[in-house]
This record gives C-alpha cells, sequence and structure tokens, in this order.
C-alpha cells in the first residue's frame, strides 16, 4: 500500500510541477508596464484629493510589492501615465483583495475624474473590472498624458499589496491562463467531492460524507483567500469580508476535519479523551464563526475599530491550540500499527507543515517591509492536493478494504447456513433413526410372528399370497429403515420413478395427480435426481396431508441450462410469510435444506386457490 501511495504522491506532484511550469513559462513573456509610483501617507486618515494633490512630501518607490504592516492611516499613490504615437488601453491591478476601500482619481487636462469606488466593504458589482483582484481600465489617445491617484484604506488591519500597470491584452491573457487553472482545480475537487458521496451512498459509512465536507470547507478557504469567494459566491454580502473572510472559512472547515477526523480515526470508541477535545474545538469553532457571521451582517464590527485586532487575538487562540491538538494526534497516529492511521498521521502533518509555513511568513510579511516568498493560497494549493490525494487514496483503500470484508461477511454467512443445513439434516437423520429403530424393534419382529405362525398352516393360495406379501412388507421396511430408495429408481430414472408414483398415488389416493415432462432433459448426478424425488414426495406428502386439494400436477421442465420442478395443487393455500421467516414445518425445512444442498432455488406462490411452489437447478 505504501509503495503504490508513494508512487501516487510522486505522479501527482509531476503534474502539479508540470502544470505550474506550463502556467510560468507560457507567461513569463508578459510582463508588467514600467511605473513610477509615488507614496503618501495620510496620518490623519481625512486630507481631501485637493490637499493630496498639494502635497509635496510624496517619496519615490522602487518597490512593487508594498508591506506597511499595521496601519490605522490612508495611503495613497501617484503615478504618470504618457502615450507616445497610438492610443494605450491599459490595466492597473492591486492585488490585494481584501483592501476596505479604494479608489482611483484621473487628472486629465486639469480635470479630475473618479474612475471608481470599490473595495471589500463594498458590493463585488462595483468593482471596475469583474476579476478577483481590483483591476482599473485606464484609456488615454495617442500623444496624452494624465495623472493618477490611489486612495487605499484597510486602516485598523496590516495593509501590503502589489500595484502592476499592465496592457490591457496582457492582463486579460494571464488573468484567463490563471482562471482556467482555477476551473481545472474546482472540477477536480468536485470530481474527489461526488466520488466520495457515491461511496456514502453505497457503503452508509459517514467518514465519506464528512470527508466531502472537509474537501468542500478547504477548497472555500482557497477560494476565500483568493478573491474568488468573494466574487462568486457572497458578491452581495461584503460585510462577510471584515475583517477577513478567510477566518470564516478556517472556523468552517476545521470543524469539518474535526469530525472527519473523528469518523476516520473512531475517536469515540478508540480514544475517548481526545474525542472530548475534538467536540468541544468543534462547537467552540461553530460558535464563533455564528456569532461572527452575525456580527458582521448587523453591522457591529464596523462601529468598533478594535473588532478587527479582537477577532485575531481569539482567531490566534484557538487556532493555536486547535493545531497543538492536531500535532498530538499526527504524532499518536504515526506510532500506531495499523497502517490506515500512520498514513492518515502523515498527512496531517504535512498539513500541519504547510500551516506552520504560512503562519511564520504572515508573522514576517505583516511587519513594515516585511519579507514575503510566495503567496499563501498558493501554499496551501500545493498541500491541498497532496492532502486530498493522500486521504482520497486512503479512503479508496477504506472502501475496497470494507467490500472485501463485506464479502468475506457473505462467504461466512453462507458457510455458517451450509452448516446449519448440515445440522438439520444430521437432527432430521437422527430422527429417521430412532423411527427405523422403533420399526425394526416393533414391525419387523410382529411381521417375522406373523410369517412363522402362517407358515405352520394348512398350505392353500390365499396363504401363499400372504406370505409374499408379508415377505414384500419385510423388505419394504428393511429399505425404509436402510434409508434407501426403491432398487428401480437408480435403473428408471428420476422421470420414470415419478410417473410410476403419480401413478400408483391415483389409484389409492382421493387426489389426482398428473406428472410432465416439458423438454429434453439434462441429465443430473444420481445425488441429486435423489434429492430431487425426496423434496417431489415430500410436497406429495403436503398435498395429501394438508392442502385439501382434489388434483395436482408434478412438472419437469428444461429451460435452457436449467432444470425447473413444479409442484402445483387446488387447495386451500399455505402461509408464505410464516414459511420464508422460518415459520413453517418440518417439512419445509427439510425441503429448503435439501434445495439448498444441491444449490437449487425455491420459489412459494400460494392463495386461496392453490399453491405452486418452483425449484430451479441448473445443469451442466
Amino acid at each position: 500500500m505504501i509503495r503504490n501511495l508513494i508512487g501516487l504522491l510522486v505522479l501527482v506532484i509531476l503534474i502539479i510541477w508540470g502544470m505550474a511550469w506550463y502556467h510560468l513559462n507560457s507567461t513569463k513573456t508578459i510582463k508588467g508596464q514600467p511605473l513610477l509610483l509615488f507614496h503618501w501617507e495620510d496620518s490623519t486618515a481625512n486630507a481631501p484629493l485637493q490637499q493630496v494633490m498639494r502635497a509635496n512630501n510624496f517619496k519615490i518607490t522602487q518597490q512593487q510589492r508594498h508591506n506597511f504592516g499595521y496601519t490605522e492611516s490612508i495611503h495613497w499613490f501617484k503615478f504618470r501615465v504618457e502615450t507616445q504615437s497610438i492610443p494605450q488601453e491599459l490595466s492597473l491591478e492591486i492585488k490585494n483583495h481584501l483592501i476596505n476601500h479604494i479608489e482611483l482619481f484621473e487628472v486629465h487636462e486639469g480635470k479630475v475624474n473618479s474612475l471608481g469606488k470599490s473595495g471589500d466593504w463594498l458590493p463585488f458589482s462595483q468593482r471596475p473590472t469583474p476579476s478577483r483582484t481590483f483591476v482599473y481600465p485606464i484609456s488615454l489617445e495617442a500623444y496624452d498624458e494624465a495623472d493618477y491617484y490611489l486612495r487605499l484604506d484597510k486602516r485598523y488591519e496590516n495593509l501590503a499589496t502589489e500595484i502592476t500597470l499592465w496592457q490591457t491584452n496582457d492582463f486579460e491573457d494571464r488573468d484567463q491562463r490563471e482562471y482556467l487553472l482555477w476551473g481545472i482545480f474546482i472540477g477536480v475537487v468536485l470530481f474527489i467531492i461526488i466520488l466520495n458521496l457515491i461511496f456514502w451512498n453505497t457503503t452508509k459509512d459517514t467518514v465519506y460524507l464528512w470527508y466531502s465536507a472537509y474537501i468542500a470547507g478547504l477548497t472555500l478557504r482557497q477560494l476565500a483567500d483568493s478573491g474568488l469567494g468573494f466574487q462568486y459566491i457572497w458578491p452581495h454580502l461584503p460585510a462577510l469580508n471584515y475583517p477577513d473572510a478567510v477566518i470564516q472559512a478556517l472556523w468552517l472547515y476545521v470543524p469539518a476535519q474535526l469530525q472527519f477526523q473523528q469518523e476516520f480515526l473512531g475517536l469515540k470508541k478508540n480514544y475517548p479523551h481526545s474525542y472530548k477535545l475534538s467536540q468541544a474545538f468543534k462547537y467552540t469553532f461553530l460558535y464563533c464563526l455564528a456569532a461572527l457571521v452575525f456580527f458582521q451582517i448587523s453591522g457591529v464590527v464596523y462601529q468598533f475599530t478594535a473588532a478587527p485586532l479582537l477577532i485575531s487575538i481569539i482567531h490566534a487562540i484557538i487556532s493555536t491550540t486547535t493545531m497543538l491538538f492536531f500535532i498530538w494526534v499526527a504524532i499518536s497516529q504515526l506510532h500506531s500499527n495499523d497502517s490506515l492511521k500512520r498514513m492518515y498521521g502523515a498527512g496531517l502533518g504535512l498539513q500541519i507543515t504547510g500551516q506552520i509555513l504560512i503562519i511564520i511568513q504572515n508573522l514576517l510579511r505583516h511587519k513594515v517591509n516585511g519579507i514575503f516568498f510566495i503567496d499563501s493560497y498558493l501554499i496551501l494549493f500545493f498541500i491541498f492536493f497532496i492532502d486530498v490525494v493522500l486521504f482520497a487514496y486512503l479512503l479508496a483503500y477504506r472502501y475496497r478494504k470494507s467490500r472485501t470484508d463485506h464479502q468475506q461477511l457473505q462467504l461466512d454467512l453462507i458457510q455458517t447456513q451450509q452448516a446449519t443445513n448440515q445440522k438439520i439434516i444430521e437432527v432430521l437423520e437422527s430422527e429417521r433413526q430412532q423411527v427405523n429403530q422403533i420399526l425394526l424393534n416393533e414391525v419387523d419382529q410382529r411381521l417375522t410372528a406373523s410369517q412363522n405362525a402362517l407358515t405352520d398352516t394348512k398350505s392353500s393360495s390365499i396363504l401363499m399370497d400372504a406370505l409374499h406379501l408379508i415377505a414384500n412388507a419385510k423388505g419394504d421396511l428393511s429399505r425404509i429403515t436402510e434409508n434407501k430408495l426403491p432398487i428401480e429408481f437408480i435403473e428408471k430414472g428420476l422421470v420414470q420413478s415419478l410417473m410410476e408414483l403419480t401413478a400408483q398415488l391415483n389409484q389409492s389416493q382421493k387426489v389426482t395427480f398428473r406428472f410432465t415432462q416439458i423438454g429434453t432433459l439434462h441429465k443430473l448426478p444420481i445425488k441429486d435426481e435423489i434429492q430431487l424425488y425426496r423434496i417431489s414426495t415430500e410436497l406429495i406428502n403436503n398435498i395429501l396431508k394438508h392442502a385439501q386439494a382434489t388434483q395436482a400436477q408434478i412438472c419437469l421442465e428444461q429451460q435452457s441450462n436449467y432444470l425447473i420442478l413444479r409442484v402445483e395443487d387446488n387447495g386451500k393455500g399455505i402461509d408464505t410469510i410464516k414459511i420464508k421467516e422460518g415459520g413453517g414445518g418440518i417439512g419445509f425445512k427439510n425441503l429448503y435444506a435439501r434445495a439448498h444442498e444441491i444449490g437449487a432455488e425455491v420459489v412459494l406462490d400460494s392463495n386461496s386457490k392453490g399453491t405452486l411452489i418452483t425449484l430451479k437447478i441448473q445443469t451442466s
């Protein structure tokens, strides 16, 4: 299993690397336009545009990515765009999709125009361009120029962003390639979720259902971190973006992960103390999530400037304690004797490593001019796929193992049924032996005594007939006690024996029996024919004793590779439900035992107008 898993993980890593290489290679020629930016920090947070335009303390900045850390100021950027002999269609991208308020002003030929107010506190429809980041279109004619002032408001939070000026065609080309990759990602996620829902519906094992919820929650976290969540899922609820939609996504998917962990590891049964901790964390996250969403929608968080800091502290406390719990679970599972649990521990450890890297990077980037390595969602993107492949493989292995266990259970059930049938036959045989002993001790002795008494009597034709009948009776009694069929059965076969049996019955019984044969019957092993004959005689005895019938029919029919035995009467009927539930008499128990012995299928059909019993046995 481990070798297969390692091979699968290597394949997935190669696929991810290949997609990343293709994307980087196809976009490496797409570069932003030269942009000379000037920055000014409005510490009063209330300077109007006219004052900003007159400010002489703008400082040139050479960095493409700007990191101001925690801020209580409004940040302004100024730049100029000049065109040559051809008109220009440009796009200004502000990559941080979590800026609360953003606005771009254009100063062209002495006139000031706002190119649009936007921000994650406003509905998505107010974005100047429908993109997951903030993108402002800039259009200038040939030999034209304009000054631009960009206002960024993310007070009482950390502010870091990239500002890039693109040719519009280049930006759209690059943007479409990124959306294509996101589309592939969502397609893979939906496939995994649907597959696990099918597993859940097939096995009724809720671990697959909670894994689907966990994957959905983790995907939501990815979408929230990239800006796609606001674009496609809650575009009309900007309140959910404050202070950060990633927090809600985390508080939603962590409970799903905890529940999946409980189901997969069987915490409630195997680790009761861990289960109680897991439950406590799960409900803590859910209660905090419900409270946060309520305060966001009601607008309470907007009224307190300290709300983002308070929410961040709460998030840090419960996330850190939960992280420690996950670390403890991962270590304990890595020492488990169960290979599935060890693999789960490895996957959880990989996920924890990715989260720790993100925490370290966030601590570094939130400082002024802090270090930035890579977007968090890209780290999670890689960890996500490794995680999904690992857990999906483990669940598929679990599913395959559960099916194997189910098949083994069915096999054990069949073997138990066979043993039960054998016990029934042994009990019947024991009862037969007892009856035989009684017959030998009582009836045979009396027949012998009668034969001896008549032998001493004067001979006559009547006496000779009587002695002959007694001798035949003793022979029949001997065969019965030795559990033998009539000697003629092996020579005549099943069909001829049933024909003669029905003929004898019609001479001495009130029920009229009729035997029919349809098609050329395939030859059965002699033991199977004997069982069919005994089943037939058992059913005939039931008709004579209980059915209150006037007519009965026995039919043997060959249908392709199956021999069909039908015994039908016009009697009062039987309770088929009671019989199928095992409530029939010894005759029907004997019937089912013999049928199972030869692999025959039994079908009962009965009503007030009669009964039809059908046996179907496969022939060569």
